[in-house]
């Protein structure tokens, strides 16, 4: 099957069907492109908010940049008031395209519907069009017989999802609609993947044929990247022609026994990635040397240990049998235990406790800041503490992602998350810095962090990275150049400050470079200095 001119599907060496470059593409190439999923639901969370059609949003999550995709209101659909727009062009679009279908068994409810009951929905609607696309949905992999045997619980929830989208959809309930239904929900369990924003806050869940073709690595070569309704999968690396395109299902930063539980435990396989055949002995999963206060460090676990070792998830975190790597294992486990799902709207943790879990293990001083569950650990304090505005703890924690964490996850200065965390660091230092007179902001001057000059390289480096990670006609891409051109471009705010230091505009590009480069080893070097970053920590706190 051809999803694209430059793209096919095939048989694949890891077993099904896989996704193939029938040309080469270069990091940062668009390898598919989707002007929407075939199915889209919302999470209850953002339906109030979000438009069901083109997912604009008057609600903006804490790390999302200002203005993507916003729009000014949503209402309800007149007739089941379950979904809403934010036009009348959007609900006539969602009517026609499928609505009409499902928006009586909807309105029927008086409570909202479990995702996957109404994507179920959605699906045997398509089924029942004709349309090849969704009987393309009939040819993935379900895994029944692995659900069937997850234990009647598991089973039985599944089969009244299937019962519920057959009868809110208004088919019969005979026994050749269940079966399909039960294969739509077990198809739904392990093929959706998340409808995010641009800047990758949760909205909702997408299930289409066209990229749910594409294999899982823990060492991908492409990732997916939602624009509004627009879906992209965009090469990270080079993918040779006759090349698989893989992208990752999970957390790829995580712990190989981490990785492996969770690949099991949801898709059902043991993934065989190039990262994977190394085990626990690859890079991301070691530790730093051992200094001569190690083993008194991480005897802080130890009367955690027996309650740890009796949690169910114990055996994905246990990394050796060795006193020590027991209780390596146990903070392993316990840092973990502070985390939300990737999938949360926020943290439910405080900026405290996820401050703890980090100190914990970095008090350990052999836990690499790059190494899981830190980066976690550290996305989500500064979640935290932009939740709380708590900005200038928040601002230490983004410098750090950004210096020392995102390039050793994210490899790839283009990755889209990288990038995105690169644009939220530049939106928080451009307000804190607006300041200056503050003792946090004299503080990070002592240590020759400029916060001017901080948001003005980072901008530089979006602007450059954006056509790469989001495309430049994106809603992302196009706020970035809207900022760039603010700041940046002839007439803007840097050229007015120049002219009114006499300085021409040849010479101005030049001052900032020299400006940029004799600032951004002292950044390094602040992200670096963990005595230096704890002791404002600690002010803060105080």
């Amino acid at each position: 099957m051809s999803f694209s001119s430059s793209t096919e599907a095939k048989s694949s060496s890891l077993g099904g069907r896989g996704l193939f470059a029938t040309k080469q593409f270069q990091g940062g190439d668009v390898v598919v492109a989707l002007d929407r999923p075939l199915v889209a639901v919302l999470d209850e969370q953002r339906v109030e908010d979000t438009c069901s059609w083109c997912f604009s949003w008057t609600e903006l999550p804490v790390l999302s940049g200002a203005g993507v995709n916003q729009a000014l209101k949503v209402n309800w659909c007149t007739g089941c008031k379950k979904v809403k727009y934010c036009s009348k062009k959007c609900q006539a679009q969602a009517w026609k395209a499928g609505h009409k279908q499902e928006c009586k068994g909807l309105g029927a409810q008086s409570e909202h519907i479990p995702n996957l009951v109404h994507a179920a929905m959605q699906v045997l609607a398509g089924l029942d069009s004709g349309d090849s696309v969704y009987g393309e949905i009939q040819k993935m992999e379900t895994h029944r017989d692995e659900f069937e045997t997850l234990g009647p619980k598991k089973w039985d929830a599944m089969q009244l999802m299937a019962h519920t989208a057959v009868k809110f959809i208004g088919q019969k309930d005979d026994k050749a609609n269940l079966d399909r239904a039960k294969m739509v929900i077990c198809a739904l369990m392990c093929n959706t993947s998340r409808l995010v924003t641009p800047t990758f806050d949760p909205l909702g869940l997408v299930l289409d044929p066209r990229t749910s073709v594409i294999n899982h690595s823990c060492s991908p070569n492409a990732v997916v990247v939602f624009d509004g309704p627009k879906i992209s999968v965009r090469a990270l690396s080079n993918v040779p022609e006759g090349g698989e395109v893989y992208i990752s299902y999970i957390d790829s930063s995580a712990p190989y026994g981490v990785r492996q539980a969770e690949l099991r435990d949801q898709y059902f396989f043991i993934c065989k990635c190039s990262k994977c055949k190394l085990g626990s002995t690859a890079p991301q999963d070691a530790f730093l040397e051992t200094s001569p206060e190690f083993a008194e460090r991480i005897k802080v676990i130890d009367g955690m240990i027996d309650q740890i070792t009796e949690d169910p998830a114990w055996p994905r975190h246990i990394l050796g049998q060795s006193t020590d790597m027991k209780r390596l294992s146990a903070l392993q486990f316990y840092g973990y235990s502070y985390l939300e799902s990737p999938d949360s709207q926020a943290t439910g943790q405080t900026p405290a406790s996820l401050r703890k879990a980090i100190t914990i293990l970095r008090n350990t001083g052999i836990w690499p800041v790059s190494r899981a569950p830190m980066p976690a650990l550290y996305q989500q304090y500064a979640v935290a503490c932009l939740g709380a505005k708590k900005y200038n703890e928040a601002l230490v924690a983004l410098i750090r992602l950004h210096i020392l964490i995102d390039p050793v996850v994210y490899p790839q200065p283009h990755h889209p998350v990288r990038v995105v965390h690169a644009w939220t660091l530049a939106t928080l230092t451009r307000a804190v810095s607006s300041e200056q007179d503050s003792p946090f902001c004299k503080a990070l001057q002592a240590c020759g962090v400029d916060l001017p000059i901080l948001f003005l390289a980072l901008l530089a480096e979006i602007h450059t990275q954006v056509p790469k990670s989001h495309g430049e006609s994106s809603a992302f891409g196009q706020m970035v150049k809207g900022a760039w051109q603010t700041i940046m471009g002839p007439g803007g705010e840097l050229a007015e400050q120049y002219s009114e230091q006499g300085v021409e505009r040849p010479r101005q590009q030049q001052m900032l470079a020299e400006q940029i480069n004799e600032m951004w080893p002292k950044v390094k070097a602040f992200a670096v200095d963990d005595a230096l970053a704890a002791q404002i920590d600690e002010a803060l706190a105080g």
